[in-house]
């Protein structure tokens, strides 16, 4: 059941369905579908790149040849991590030539697809592509980065201290011997838990409380000069019409 079953073939039955829309489509043939439940419009290169109705992407496709080729010797994947590297920059004088404008471009700079963070400070990065050198590059500076991102919001959950508990070894930091959470209450209630952070953040190692103050400092301080600008932009509007009539 839904826009797109056997009921809504006809363009009068689907238009008058509020929970659809007549949709016309080259490629695929006119038809009745679901309406989009209405979101905020996408910032600079969140959306991806269509062409012809459909996503625009970068397929490459490797092989280690002969008879005891393996893709995952460590000379292989040296030469696809060469490439990608060399990929994402302007070689071979690629440029950007659009509205009198013409510069080297890097696909970095304009063209990949730019993962926004959560949290109100970091920046938009490049999205993660996915392909072998994605599995075998997390070592320490790897983790560092890492670390870094989710501090800075590139994480579903928001990030933050999250980041902070990471660490270089498979070991847990805040944890105690049997799994449990360092200064917990047996009982692991939320409200008991929420009722004694304080204590709680008090038993874990002094460079993760660190590291969690730290984030919370710098996202209050983002905050407040949010809200200082927001005020000061509001207060100079209001101001401007009062003069004007």
């Amino acid at each position: 059941p839904g826009c797109s079953d056997s009921a809504h073939e006809a363009e009068a039955v689907c238009n008058a369905d509020e929970a659809c829309v007549w949709e016309t489509n080259p490629r695929r043939g006119d038809r009745c579908v679901d309406k989009e439940c209405p979101g905020t419009p996408p910032r600079p290169r969140e959306a991806p790149l269509y062409l012809d109705f459909l996503p625009a992407f970068i397929s490459v496709i490797y092989e280690a040849q002969g008879e005891n080729g393996n893709i995952l010797d460590d000379d292989v994947l040296q030469v696809i991590m060469d490439y990608e590297k060399e990929l994402f920059t302007d070689v071979a004088g690629a440029q950007m030539d659009y509205k009198g404008e013409k510069r080297a471009s890097k696909w970095t700079d304009d063209w990949c697809l730019l993962s926004y963070p959560q949290l109100p400070m970091g920046q938009p990065k490049c999205a993660s592509g996915v392909g072998p050198m994605n599995m075998f590059t997390m070592n320490a500076a790897g983790r560092a980065t890492t670390k870094q991102q989710i501090l800075s919001g590139h994480q579903m959950m928001g990030g933050g201290p999250i980041a902070c508990m990471c660490g270089d070894s498979d070991a847990c930091s805040i944890c105690n011997a049997d799994g449990s959470v360092l200064g917990a209450p047996a009982t692991n209630n939320m409200t008991e838990i929420m009722m004694n952070a304080q204590s709680i953040l008090a038993a874990w190692p002094v460079d993760v409380t660190q590291c969690i103050l730290a984030f919370t400092a710098s996202l209050e301080s983002t905050m407040a000069t949010m809200t200082t600008t927001t005020t000061t932009t509001t207060t100079t509007t209001t101001t401007t019409t009062t003069t004007s009539e």
